[in-house]
């Protein structure tokens, strides 16, 4: 037997392989092929949805984003309102501390000079039996000149 040159073999060989190619989709089954392009249009559609939803995804992102930058800007101007009020507070209980220490020294000094003065001067007459009522008119019996000038001529 003579062997064949290698450029028979290599001629029957493209020839076996061009015909596998050109026979292509026909070798295979309509229904298989059938089935591939239903699953083909199938996941075109899955891809067409994912990628809507990744757009709404993308767009509640930045949404989200806008309104965090939004808080955060918020919960700044809040705490810049805090501090201002805790400082209004602490200066407010440092007035209220400064009156009550002057309140209780200007107390001790007005007692120290009651205390200070001889008995019955710093006294105000009371009742409307005193002397102080009766020179006002102020119940008792009228002064002494004030009888004579409530009486006409």
């Amino acid at each position: 037997m003579v062997e064949p040159s290698w450029q028979a073999r290599t001629t029957r060989l493209l020839v076996l392989i061009l015909a596998c190619v050109l026979a292509g989709c026909s070798v295979v089954p309509r229904s298989r092929l059938d089935d591939c392009h239903q699953l083909s249009r199938t996941l075109q559609a899955e891809n067409s949805r994912l990628k809507d939803v990744a757009l709404d995804l993308r767009s509640q992102n930045q949404d989200l984003t806008e309104r965090a930058v939004d808080d955060a800007r918020r919960l700044a101007v809040q705490d810049e309102a805090v501090q201002r009020l805790e400082r209004s507070v602490l200066a407010y209980q440092d007035e209220r501390d400064q009156l009550a220490s002057t309140f209780a020294r200007m107390k001790r000094q007005v007692e120290a000079v009651a205390n200070s003065l001889p008995e019955g001067v710093g006294e105000r007459p009371r009742g409307p039996g005193s002397r102080a009522g009766q020179d006002l008119g102020i119940g008792g019996p009228p002064a002494r000149g004030a009888a004579d000038s409530q009486s006409g001529p």
